[in-house]
């Protein structure tokens, strides 16, 4: 919501506006930069469409910079070459990338940097050496997956894939108790776990506040992944309560669709079960 310069937050998301009081606490002028991914990969949270552009406009309005974190989305996986590109006419200062990059198990990342941060950056001499800086074979397999992804046009085939995903996962919501929300983009998508009972309560209730030390508790996202692996489908799990679902990007529908079955097996499974308790 645009707004006027140095005024608060009225309208916007909830974590933006948490962002930027604590960006009044701390003080501008102590904070360089806002590390924030376009969808957060790790705890599963699929942010509001609004999300990004105020982020943008409140670290603009500030003189502070914004890191945009595409090591888990970028390259196609949320059907745009990058998340970022979900909003329009946002664009960060500087964005640091990995994984999808190279696509293989040789170790890359990099960061690209804004034309203005370029400037900048040109007036000076900057030391940035590195032992393993530029290695040749990475370079090659970097060079080599960016032109395949180019080519085979996977950011439009992941947005064509995740649509079919999509609606396959509301399919699930719509017969399982247990399935209280589905979100994504292309091939990044969570599921959210709640108790069978129709309370809408978590089985977990300190969620990704949950310190994993200590005596192991019930974890539907642990119980449905090993009811899948029953059925042959592999799944990480983030959160006790949600589920991580992110394809290859090369995969099929009918791929897809096996996946969506042993899901559906692992949902009866978990429906069955009640309420437990979580220790």
């Amino acid at each position: 919501m645009p707004r006027e310069p140095g005024s608060p937050i009225s309208e916007s998301a909830p974590c933006v506006a948490a962002t930027e009081h604590l960006i009044r606490t701390i003080g501008p002028d102590s904070i360089a930069a806002v590390v924030a991914e376009p969808i957060f990969g790790v705890g599963m949270f699929h942010p509001p469409p609004e999300y990004l552009p105020q982020l943008r406009e409140l670290t603009r309005e500030h003189g502070i910079l914004w890191i945009d974190d595409e090591v888990m989305t970028g390259f196609g996986r949320t059907g745009k070459h990058f998340a970022y590109q979900h909003a329009p006419g946002v664009t960060p200062d500087l964005m640091v990338l990995g994984k999808g990059m190279v696509s293989a198990a040789l170790p890359a990342g990099g960061v690209v940097i804004s034309r203005e941060i370029a400037e900048v950056m040109d007036r000076y001499r900057w030391e940035t050496v590195s032992t393993f800086a530029g290695n040749p074979i990475v370079s090659a397999a970097i060079a080599a997956n960016v032109e395949w992804l180019l080519e085979e046009r996977i950011a439009d085939r992941a947005a064509v894939l995740g649509a079919h995903l999509g609606q396959r996962l509301r399919e699930l919501q719509d017969r399982h108790p247990t399935v209280a929300g589905v979100d994504g983009a292309g091939l990044l998508w969570a599921v959210e776990l709640v108790r069978p009972d129709g309370s809408g309560e978590r089985f977990v209730p300190e969620d990704r506040h949950l310190v994993p030390s200590g005596p192991a508790g019930f974890s539907p996202s642990l119980f449905v992944a090993a009811e899948c692996a029953r059925h042959g489908v592999a799944l990480a799990t983030a959160p006790p309560n949600t589920l991580r679902l992110g394809p290859p990007l090369s995969t099929t529908v009918e791929n897809i669709d096996f996946g969506i079955a042993g899901l559906d097996a692992a949902f009866t499974a978990l429906d069955r079960l009640g309420a437990p308790v979580a220790s």
